[in-house]
């Protein structure tokens, strides 16, 4: 669908997220099929502001579908081998306990103990 010269900008971009999700869950997968044999997770420096805005991006249409809007800040560092779905999961709570609507702001900041 992506080589469709036809396609839309906006389609484009949705295919975009769709394909980049599809991959992440492919990595849930195999994550649970690994879980029998588990080994060490290798941790390193993330650039949490990096990763905000897809974030962002993806839980937008479900924010919009309940009259939310989320705001994203994009500015430090943190540490972690899985940072997309506790930040998903945050935010999706979020946006649940506001049926009527509302506002989620996404903000990081640098602890005191940063590494």
């Amino acid at each position: 669908m992506s080589q469709d010269p036809t396609i839309s900008q906006k389609h484009a971009a949705n295919l975009a997220v769709m394909t980049s999700e599809l991959d992440r869950a492919h990595e849930i997968i195999s994550d649970y099929l690994d879980f029998a044999r588990p080994k060490p997770d290798k941790t390193h420096a993330l650039d949490v502001s990096s990763h905000i805005p897809h974030v962002v991006q993806v839980l937008t249409p479900y924010a919009n579908s309940t009259s939310v809007v989320i705001e994203g800040a994009r500015n430090l560092f943190g540490t972690s081998g899985r940072f997309d779905q506790p930040l998903m999961n945050v935010i999706k709570n979020a946006i649940e306990v506001m049926p009527g609507g509302g506002r989620v702001l996404v903000q990081a900041r640098r602890g005191k103990h940063a590494i």
